[in-house]
Protein backbone atom coordinates (compact mmCIF):
# COMPACT_ATOMS: atom_id res chain seq x y z
CA UNK A 1 0.00 0.00 0.00
CA UNK A 2 1.73 3.26 -1.14
CA UNK A 3 2.42 6.10 1.97
CA UNK A 4 -0.11 8.85 2.04
CA UNK A 5 1.17 12.18 0.68
CA UNK A 6 1.88 14.30 3.82
CA UNK A 7 -0.05 18.04 3.40
CA UNK A 8 1.48 20.47 5.96
CA UNK A 9 -2.18 22.42 6.89
CA UNK A 10 -0.75 25.74 8.49
CA UNK A 11 -3.19 28.33 10.38
CA UNK A 12 -1.50 31.02 12.55
CA UNK A 13 -3.82 31.88 15.01
CA UNK A 14 -3.16 35.57 15.83
CA UNK A 15 -3.30 35.15 19.84
CA UNK A 16 -1.16 32.21 20.01
CA UNK A 17 1.21 31.80 16.60
CA UNK A 18 2.50 28.57 17.97
CA UNK A 19 -1.04 26.48 18.02
CA UNK A 20 -3.66 25.46 15.68
CA UNK A 21 -7.01 27.01 16.21
CA UNK A 22 -9.46 24.61 17.76
CA UNK A 23 -11.95 24.52 14.98
CA UNK A 24 -9.41 23.49 12.79
CA UNK A 25 -8.95 20.72 14.77
CA UNK A 26 -11.86 18.96 13.02
CA UNK A 27 -9.79 19.27 10.08
CA UNK A 28 -6.82 17.69 10.71
CA UNK A 29 -8.19 14.89 13.15
CA UNK A 30 -10.08 13.42 9.69
CA UNK A 31 -7.92 13.88 6.47
CA UNK A 32 -9.19 13.07 2.69
CA UNK A 33 -8.18 9.44 1.86
CA UNK A 34 -4.36 8.75 0.56
CA UNK A 35 -3.73 12.28 3.15
CA UNK A 36 -2.42 12.91 6.01
CA UNK A 37 -1.66 16.25 7.52
CA UNK A 38 1.28 17.46 9.34
CA UNK A 39 1.61 20.96 11.51
CA UNK A 40 3.14 23.44 13.82
CA UNK A 41 1.84 21.44 16.80
CA UNK A 42 3.67 18.48 15.44
CA UNK A 43 7.01 19.99 14.48
CA UNK A 44 7.11 21.93 17.50
CA UNK A 45 6.71 19.00 20.01
CA UNK A 46 10.14 17.62 18.78
CA UNK A 47 13.57 18.63 19.12
CA UNK A 48 14.33 19.21 15.18
CA UNK A 49 17.24 22.18 15.44
CA UNK A 50 15.83 23.01 11.63
CA UNK A 51 12.55 22.93 12.68
CA UNK A 52 13.14 25.68 15.85
CA UNK A 53 15.11 27.96 13.45
CA UNK A 54 12.20 28.02 11.07
CA UNK A 55 9.87 28.27 14.59
CA UNK A 56 12.27 31.71 15.61
CA UNK A 57 12.09 32.81 11.88
CA UNK A 58 8.23 33.03 12.00
CA UNK A 59 7.89 34.48 15.49
CA UNK A 60 10.31 36.95 14.10
CA UNK A 61 8.08 37.54 11.15
CA UNK A 62 5.31 38.19 12.84
CA UNK A 63 6.82 40.74 14.85
CA UNK A 64 7.83 42.37 11.64
CA UNK A 65 4.27 42.18 10.22
CA UNK A 66 3.15 43.94 13.01
CA UNK A 67 5.31 46.77 12.99
CA UNK A 68 5.15 47.16 9.37
CA UNK A 69 1.44 47.30 9.40
CA UNK A 70 1.70 50.22 11.87
CA UNK A 71 3.20 51.67 8.56
CA UNK A 72 1.02 50.58 5.87
CA UNK A 73 -1.43 47.80 5.64
CA UNK A 74 -0.05 44.27 4.47
CA UNK A 75 -1.88 40.97 3.82
CA UNK A 76 -1.10 38.24 6.07
CA UNK A 77 2.42 36.46 4.54
CA UNK A 78 3.75 33.34 5.95
CA UNK A 79 7.49 31.38 5.70
CA UNK A 80 6.22 28.14 6.07
CA UNK A 81 8.91 25.90 7.87
CA UNK A 82 11.11 23.17 5.70
CA UNK A 83 9.59 20.15 6.61
CA UNK A 84 9.24 16.57 4.49
CA UNK A 85 5.39 17.51 3.10
CA UNK A 86 4.45 17.59 -0.39
CA UNK A 87 1.29 19.77 -0.19
CA UNK A 88 0.86 22.92 2.04
CA UNK A 89 -2.80 24.05 3.23
CA UNK A 90 -2.41 28.05 3.82
CA UNK A 91 -5.55 28.48 6.05
CA UNK A 92 -6.46 32.69 5.66
CA UNK A 93 -2.81 33.24 4.48
CA UNK A 94 -0.63 33.93 1.96
CA UNK A 95 2.52 31.41 2.06
CA UNK A 96 6.20 31.39 1.03
CA UNK A 97 7.62 28.02 0.20
CA UNK A 98 9.13 26.01 -2.42
CA UNK A 99 5.94 23.12 -2.49
CA UNK A 100 3.08 23.40 -4.13
CA UNK A 101 0.21 24.74 -1.92
CA UNK A 102 -3.72 25.72 -2.01
CA UNK A 103 -4.96 28.32 0.08
CA UNK A 104 -8.32 28.79 2.03
CA UNK A 105 -10.49 31.49 3.44
CA UNK A 106 -13.57 32.01 5.29
CA UNK A 107 -13.84 35.63 4.08
CA UNK A 108 -11.99 37.45 1.32
CA UNK A 109 -10.48 40.14 4.00
CA UNK A 110 -9.19 37.23 6.37
CA UNK A 111 -5.59 38.28 4.74
CA UNK A 112 -5.94 41.60 6.02
CA UNK A 113 -7.17 40.37 9.87
CA UNK A 114 -10.96 40.98 8.91
CA UNK A 115 -10.05 44.37 7.98
CA UNK A 116 -12.48 45.15 5.59
CA UNK A 117 -10.39 48.72 4.46
CA UNK A 118 -7.02 47.54 3.88
CA UNK A 119 -7.97 44.54 1.15
CA UNK A 120 -9.61 46.78 -0.97
CA UNK A 121 -6.37 48.92 -1.20
CA UNK A 122 -4.29 48.48 -4.82
CA UNK A 123 -1.04 47.67 -3.23
CA UNK A 124 -2.28 45.08 -0.98
CA UNK A 125 -4.81 43.33 -4.03
CA UNK A 126 -1.42 43.43 -6.11
CA UNK A 127 0.30 41.50 -3.30
CA UNK A 128 -2.73 39.35 -2.70
CA UNK A 129 -2.85 38.72 -6.80
CA UNK A 130 1.02 38.03 -7.19
CA UNK A 131 1.27 35.18 -4.30
CA UNK A 132 -2.28 33.80 -5.85
CA UNK A 133 -1.30 33.67 -9.17
CA UNK A 134 2.32 32.23 -8.53
CA UNK A 135 3.29 28.88 -10.28
CA UNK A 136 3.10 27.08 -7.20
CA UNK A 137 -0.61 28.37 -6.01
CA UNK A 138 -2.91 25.51 -6.70
CA UNK A 139 -5.92 26.31 -5.92
CA UNK A 140 -8.13 28.42 -3.54
CA UNK A 141 -10.71 27.54 -1.49
CA UNK A 142 -13.82 28.97 -0.39
CA UNK A 143 -15.76 28.14 3.15
CA UNK A 144 -19.00 29.44 1.32
CA UNK A 145 -20.71 30.33 -1.47
CA UNK A 146 -20.92 34.14 0.03
CA UNK A 147 -16.95 33.74 0.58
CA UNK A 148 -16.44 32.56 -3.08
CA UNK A 149 -18.77 35.43 -4.45
CA UNK A 150 -17.10 38.15 -2.56
CA UNK A 151 -13.54 36.86 -3.63
CA UNK A 152 -14.40 37.13 -7.48
CA UNK A 153 -15.91 40.64 -7.03
CA UNK A 154 -12.21 41.82 -5.91
CA UNK A 155 -10.14 39.13 -7.83
CA UNK A 156 -12.43 38.21 -10.92
CA UNK A 157 -9.05 37.13 -12.55
CA UNK A 158 -8.97 34.65 -10.22
CA UNK A 159 -12.47 33.05 -10.52
CA UNK A 160 -11.93 30.15 -12.49
CA UNK A 161 -9.13 28.90 -9.78
CA UNK A 162 -10.98 28.99 -6.77
CA UNK A 163 -13.92 26.79 -5.49
CA UNK A 164 -16.20 25.33 -2.37
CA UNK A 165 -15.53 23.66 -0.07
CA UNK A 166 -17.54 23.89 3.52
CA UNK A 167 -16.01 23.00 6.53
CA UNK A 168 -17.54 20.14 8.60
CA UNK A 169 -17.86 18.87 12.24
CA UNK A 170 -16.80 15.60 13.50
CA UNK A 171 -20.06 13.80 14.93
CA UNK A 172 -18.41 12.16 18.13
CA UNK A 173 -19.79 9.55 20.34
CA UNK A 174 -21.18 12.39 22.58
CA UNK A 175 -23.00 14.36 20.31
CA UNK A 176 -24.22 10.80 18.65
CA UNK A 177 -25.37 10.11 22.32
CA UNK A 178 -27.17 13.87 22.52
CA UNK A 179 -28.89 12.92 19.16
CA UNK A 180 -29.95 9.68 20.07
CA UNK A 181 -31.32 10.87 23.09
CA UNK A 182 -33.71 13.86 21.41
CA UNK A 183 -34.91 11.47 19.40
CA UNK A 184 -36.02 8.70 22.22
CA UNK A 185 -37.45 11.66 24.27
CA UNK A 186 -39.00 13.83 21.73
CA UNK A 187 -40.69 17.15 22.69
CA UNK A 188 -44.21 17.19 23.14
CA UNK A 189 -46.59 20.45 24.19
CA UNK A 190 -46.34 21.68 27.12
CA UNK A 191 -42.90 20.26 27.66
CA UNK A 192 -39.93 22.77 29.18
CA UNK A 193 -37.90 23.73 26.10
CA UNK A 194 -34.69 25.22 26.60
CA UNK A 195 -32.80 27.81 24.06
CA UNK A 196 -28.87 28.27 24.02
CA UNK A 197 -27.33 31.10 22.36
CA UNK A 198 -23.67 31.08 22.63
CA UNK A 199 -21.17 33.73 21.43
CA UNK A 200 -17.51 35.51 22.29
CA UNK A 201 -19.50 38.55 20.78
CA UNK A 202 -22.92 39.31 22.09
CA UNK A 203 -23.81 42.59 20.30
CA UNK A 204 -22.43 41.12 16.77
CA UNK A 205 -24.13 38.15 17.40
CA UNK A 206 -27.19 39.18 17.64
CA UNK A 207 -27.49 39.13 21.77
CA UNK A 208 -29.67 41.84 22.60
CA UNK A 209 -32.06 40.53 20.19
CA UNK A 210 -32.24 37.39 21.60
CA UNK A 211 -32.94 38.16 24.97
CA UNK A 212 -35.44 40.41 23.87
CA UNK A 213 -37.07 38.30 21.98
CA UNK A 214 -37.01 35.53 25.53
CA UNK A 215 -38.64 38.38 27.29
CA UNK A 216 -41.03 38.64 25.20
CA UNK A 217 -42.19 34.40 24.58
CA UNK A 218 -41.38 33.68 28.36
CA UNK A 219 -44.34 35.82 29.65
CA UNK A 220 -46.29 33.73 27.29
CA UNK A 221 -44.65 30.01 27.73
CA UNK A 222 -43.18 30.82 31.63
CA UNK A 223 -41.50 26.65 30.81
CA UNK A 224 -39.15 28.34 28.07
CA UNK A 225 -35.35 28.78 29.50
CA UNK A 226 -32.44 30.60 27.91
CA UNK A 227 -29.07 29.76 28.41
CA UNK A 228 -26.82 32.58 27.48
CA UNK A 229 -22.74 31.47 26.58
CA UNK A 230 -19.74 33.53 26.15
CA UNK A 231 -19.08 37.44 26.65
CA UNK A 232 -21.81 39.89 27.87
CA UNK A 233 -21.56 43.64 28.45
CA UNK A 234 -21.07 44.54 31.83
CA UNK A 235 -24.44 46.08 32.36
CA UNK A 236 -25.69 42.37 32.04
CA UNK A 237 -23.33 40.66 34.32
CA UNK A 238 -25.29 40.87 37.09
CA UNK A 239 -28.33 41.17 35.52
CA UNK A 240 -31.28 38.83 36.85
CA UNK A 241 -33.59 38.28 34.23
CA UNK A 242 -36.55 35.16 34.91
CA UNK A 243 -35.77 32.01 32.73
CA UNK A 244 -32.45 33.09 31.83
CA UNK A 245 -29.13 31.60 32.64
CA UNK A 246 -25.78 33.55 32.02
CA UNK A 247 -22.81 31.04 32.13
CA UNK A 248 -20.01 34.08 31.32
CA UNK A 249 -17.05 32.22 28.92
CA UNK A 250 -16.69 28.67 28.69
CA UNK A 251 -14.53 26.32 27.25
CA UNK A 252 -15.14 24.34 23.80
CA UNK A 253 -15.01 21.48 26.01
CA UNK A 254 -17.53 22.55 28.31
CA UNK A 255 -19.95 23.71 25.19
CA UNK A 256 -19.60 20.25 24.42
CA UNK A 257 -20.03 17.53 27.51
CA UNK A 258 -22.65 20.74 29.04
CA UNK A 259 -24.48 23.54 27.29
CA UNK A 260 -25.12 21.65 23.78
CA UNK A 261 -26.46 18.25 25.25
CA UNK A 262 -28.64 20.73 28.06
CA UNK A 263 -30.35 22.62 25.06
CA UNK A 264 -32.82 22.35 22.47
CA UNK A 265 -32.95 24.85 20.33
CA UNK A 266 -29.82 27.17 19.22
CA UNK A 267 -30.21 30.58 18.62
CA UNK A 268 -27.90 32.59 16.34
CA UNK A 269 -29.19 35.78 15.15
CA UNK A 270 -25.60 37.23 13.85
CA UNK A 271 -25.12 40.60 11.88
CA UNK A 272 -22.34 39.03 10.19
CA UNK A 273 -20.55 35.48 10.01
CA UNK A 274 -17.81 34.76 8.02
CA UNK A 275 -18.90 31.19 8.64
CA UNK A 276 -20.82 29.99 11.65
CA UNK A 277 -19.57 27.04 12.30
CA UNK A 278 -21.01 26.50 15.98
CA UNK A 279 -24.43 25.63 13.93
CA UNK A 280 -23.00 23.15 12.41
CA UNK A 281 -22.23 22.43 15.60
CA UNK A 282 -25.94 22.70 16.79
CA UNK A 283 -26.79 20.50 14.50
CA UNK A 284 -24.33 17.74 15.23
CA UNK A 285 -26.21 17.39 18.69
CA UNK A 286 -29.57 17.04 17.03
CA UNK A 287 -30.82 20.94 17.74
CA UNK A 288 -32.57 23.28 15.04
CA UNK A 289 -31.34 26.35 14.40
CA UNK A 290 -32.77 30.01 14.62
CA UNK A 291 -30.57 32.25 12.21
CA UNK A 292 -31.04 35.41 10.23
CA UNK A 293 -31.75 35.20 5.94
CA UNK A 294 -28.37 37.39 5.47
CA UNK A 295 -25.24 36.71 4.47
CA UNK A 296 -23.48 32.96 4.74
CA UNK A 297 -26.79 31.38 6.68
CA UNK A 298 -28.91 30.32 4.54
CA UNK A 299 -26.50 28.43 2.64
CA UNK A 300 -26.46 26.62 6.15
CA UNK A 301 -29.59 26.43 7.11
CA UNK A 302 -32.63 25.68 5.08
CA UNK A 303 -35.77 27.41 6.50
CA UNK A 304 -38.19 25.50 7.79
CA UNK A 305 -36.38 21.96 6.79
CA UNK A 306 -33.80 22.04 9.69
CA UNK A 307 -33.93 25.68 11.27
CA UNK A 308 -35.66 28.84 10.82
CA UNK A 309 -34.50 31.92 9.26
CA UNK A 310 -35.82 35.42 10.81
CA UNK A 311 -35.72 38.77 8.27
CA UNK A 312 -32.85 40.32 9.32
CA UNK A 313 -31.75 44.33 8.35
CA UNK A 314 -27.57 43.33 8.44
CA UNK A 315 -27.84 43.52 4.59
CA UNK A 316 -27.94 47.26 4.79
CA UNK A 317 -24.48 47.22 7.03
CA UNK A 318 -22.58 45.44 3.73
CA UNK A 319 -20.60 46.35 1.20
CA UNK A 320 -20.67 44.92 -1.80
CA UNK A 321 -17.74 42.17 -1.39
CA UNK A 322 -20.27 41.35 2.18
CA UNK A 323 -18.05 42.79 4.04
CA UNK A 324 -18.94 45.02 7.08
CA UNK A 325 -19.17 48.74 6.17
CA UNK A 326 -16.45 50.28 8.31
CA UNK A 327 -18.48 52.87 10.36
CA UNK A 328 -20.08 49.47 11.73
CA UNK A 329 -17.15 47.66 12.79
CA UNK A 330 -17.79 49.96 16.01
CA UNK A 331 -20.65 47.63 17.15
CA UNK A 332 -21.55 50.65 19.68
CA UNK A 333 -22.72 52.56 16.74
CA UNK A 334 -24.13 49.59 14.90
CA UNK A 335 -26.38 49.37 17.85
CA UNK A 336 -27.60 53.05 17.84
CA UNK A 337 -28.04 53.14 14.74
CA UNK A 338 -30.18 50.15 13.74
CA UNK A 339 -32.94 50.58 16.87
CA UNK A 340 -35.94 50.64 15.11
CA UNK A 341 -34.78 47.06 13.30
CA UNK A 342 -33.58 45.85 16.51
CA UNK A 343 -37.52 46.08 18.03
CA UNK A 344 -38.66 44.29 14.51
CA UNK A 345 -35.76 41.69 14.37
CA UNK A 346 -36.55 40.85 18.15
CA UNK A 347 -39.77 40.59 17.86
CA UNK A 348 -39.40 38.59 14.48
CA UNK A 349 -37.16 35.90 16.80
CA UNK A 350 -39.89 35.89 19.80
CA UNK A 351 -42.22 34.71 16.54
CA UNK A 352 -39.57 31.90 16.05
CA UNK A 353 -39.10 30.66 19.30
CA UNK A 354 -42.85 30.65 19.69
CA UNK A 355 -43.17 28.56 16.99
CA UNK A 356 -41.18 25.94 18.11
CA UNK A 357 -42.71 25.83 21.17
CA UNK A 358 -46.39 25.90 20.08
CA UNK A 359 -45.12 23.46 17.75
CA UNK A 360 -42.72 20.97 19.53
CA UNK A 361 -42.58 18.02 16.63
CA UNK A 362 -40.51 20.89 14.97
CA UNK A 363 -38.23 20.63 17.58
CA UNK A 364 -37.97 16.84 16.51
CA UNK A 365 -38.14 16.86 12.85
CA UNK A 366 -35.61 20.10 12.54
CA UNK A 367 -32.88 18.39 14.56
CA UNK A 368 -32.94 15.00 12.67
CA UNK A 369 -32.62 17.13 9.46
CA UNK A 370 -30.24 19.24 10.75
CA UNK A 371 -28.37 15.79 11.91
CA UNK A 372 -28.26 14.12 9.02
CA UNK A 373 -26.81 17.21 7.04
CA UNK A 374 -23.48 17.18 9.04
CA UNK A 375 -23.93 13.42 9.19
CA UNK A 376 -24.28 12.37 5.94
CA UNK A 377 -24.87 15.48 3.69
CA UNK A 378 -23.86 18.77 2.67
CA UNK A 379 -21.91 19.43 5.86
CA UNK A 380 -20.51 15.67 6.11
CA UNK A 381 -16.66 15.46 7.18
CA UNK A 382 -17.17 12.48 3.74
CA UNK A 383 -18.27 15.68 1.54
CA UNK A 384 -16.12 17.69 2.29
CA UNK A 385 -13.19 14.96 2.17
CA UNK A 386 -14.40 14.19 -1.40
CA UNK A 387 -13.73 17.40 -2.19
CA UNK A 388 -10.71 18.21 -0.30
CA UNK A 389 -8.75 15.02 -2.31
CA UNK A 390 -9.41 16.15 -5.52
CA UNK A 391 -8.32 19.77 -4.89
CA UNK A 392 -4.95 17.72 -3.54
CA UNK A 393 -5.01 15.20 -6.45
CA UNK A 394 -5.09 17.95 -8.89
CA UNK A 395 -2.61 20.15 -7.37
CA UNK A 396 0.20 16.99 -6.71
CA UNK A 397 -0.59 16.25 -10.12
CA UNK A 398 -2.14 12.45 -9.80
CA UNK A 399 -5.10 13.13 -11.75
CA UNK A 400 -2.48 13.49 -14.74
CA UNK A 401 -1.00 10.25 -13.69
CA UNK A 402 -3.82 8.22 -13.48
Amino acid sequence: MDAPHKVYFSHVNVSNPRAIHPLFKDTLSNPPQGYVYINREFFTSTNNTETEKQSSIIRGLIGAARLMKRVTPLPTIWRIPMCACDLIHASSHLAICDKPWVFDYEAVHCLTQFNPNHIKKPHVKAIVRRFLKSKNCKHLIAMSEVARKGFVHLFPDLAGKTSVVYPAPIITEKMRAAYEQRIRNPKRAGDSVTFLFAARYFRMKGGYETLEAFKQVHAKHPQARLIIAGGIPDELKDAETEGVTFTGMVSREEMITKHYPAADVFVSPTFFDTFGYVILEAMAFGMPCISTDDNVMPEIIDDGIDGILVPSYSHHLMDENSIMRPEYMDFERLYQDTRPEFNRMAANIAKAMERVLDRPRLINAMGRAGFEKVSTGKFSAQERNKRLKSIYDKALGLNEQS
